[in-house]
């Protein structure tokens, strides 16, 4: 794979998350030239990562073909959903989302990531246009061309360069160097809540299509967070009602394997 980084491409994805193998497969279907650098789609399955898509997600995979084939087994109807708070406390309640399908045409899919990613892979015709070892670290421009550089020291150049790479984003960087605003990249994501997050097993209480979201709680610190983060978070929300009779810590205890 990835015999197309060294040739000149219309557009050099940054990113081959969800957003940039997306945006792939469209232009594969309308056929415009592209490449793809740091493909995440057939790296190590991730249990932990899901992935919620409400209708205007649904429909747009619908469009690109790899919802019918290999994904339209993860729908889950949404009944009730429910806002509370830290104490879990009930803010609001929508029951709403049951009417998705017939009013928007599609309802609602919850699964884990690596299977989406998965899916948008194998959708793909063109596999050589991925690449899972071209890590972009920078752009160079000129009046002409887009040149992706690679941390292995490769090039490939296109007319326009789309960013899938995330919150910390070469291209997002690169933008801001441009525009002489690099003193002010770390005022613009703001890191105020910590997260407890991942997949669980079924639990008594929380029946099919409840979507239960708690308030999140707040946290000051910009930093990156490592396991050890995760026992001392947890016992800050562990007896955290969710709904009635279930804890955070019962969510917890079924969670997959890491």
């Amino acid at each position: 794979m990835g015999s197309y980084w060294r040739e000149h491409v219309t557009v050099g994805i940054v990113g081959g998350g969800i957003a940039g193998l997306s945006l792939a497969r469209m232009l594969e279907m309308s056929g415009i030239s592209y490449c793809v650098g740091r493909l995440t789609a057939i790296s190590p399955p991730r249990p932990e990562q899901a992935l919620d898509s409400c209708p205007a997600g649904i429909g747009y995979l619908d469009q690109i073909g790899v919802l019918d084939h290999q994904l339209n087994d993860a729908e889950v109807p949404h009944q009730r959903w429910e806002h509370k708070d830290g104490q879990g406390n009930v803010q609001a309640t929508l029951n709403s989302m049951k009417d998705f399908p017939e009013l928007l045409g599609y309802g609602s899919f919850f699964t884990d990531r690596q299977r989406v990613l998965q899916a948008l892979y194998d959708n793909g015709e063109d596999k050589s246009r991925l690449s899972t070892n071209k890590r972009v670290v920078a752009v160079h421009r000129s009046e002409q061309e887009a040149v992706l550089i690679a941390q292995d020291g490769s090039e490939s150049s296109c007319d326009f360069v789309a960013g899938a790479d995330g919150v910390r984003s070469v291209i997002r960087h690169e933008i801001a160097k441009s525009e002489m605003r690099l003193e002010n990249m770390n005022l613009r994501f703001d890191a105020k809540y910590a997260c407890v997050y991942g997949i669980s097993n079924p639990v008594s209480g929380i029946g099919p299509g409840q979507y239960i979201k708690e308030r999140q709680i707040r946290y000051e610190a910009l930093r990156k967070f490592f396991e050890g983060d995760i026992d001392r978070l947890y016992a800050a929300v562990a007896d955290i009602p969710v709904t009635g009779g279930v804890k955070f810590s019962d969510v917890f205890r079924e969670r997959a394997p890491q």
